[in-house]
């Protein structure tokens, strides 16, 4: 797991009960190691990105961080990630 989908998902709850449920849940997953050029590119899709296709900069991270070592990610946003070429991004249902 990335570790800005954990800031995502607790950010978004919306109570006391959710947040800790959520919690207890990101903790099973392992998270993904992120390397400094994950940032450049990062930073390269939001300038590229946020105007054109309204990608926000946690998105841009997310598939820079997976696109490097050619990793899938699971979401059920998976039209915001067409975008970015090379991104295998698919349904969890």
């Amino acid at each position: 797991m990335h570790p800005v989908s954990p800031a995502e998902l607790i950010a978004g709850s919306r109570n006391r009960t959710e947040r800790a449920a959520l919690v207890e849940l990101i903790d099973q997953f392992e998270r993904v190691q992120r390397r400094s050029s994950d940032f450049d590119h990062c930073l390269a899709y939001v300038r590229r990105l946020t105007l054109s296709h309204g990608v926000g900069w946690p998105d841009c991270l997310i598939a820079a961080s997976a696109i490097r070592p050619g990793a899938p990610i699971i979401t059920l946003n998976d039209r915001q990630f067409k975008v970015f070429r090379g991104l295998k991004a698919r349904r969890p249902y």
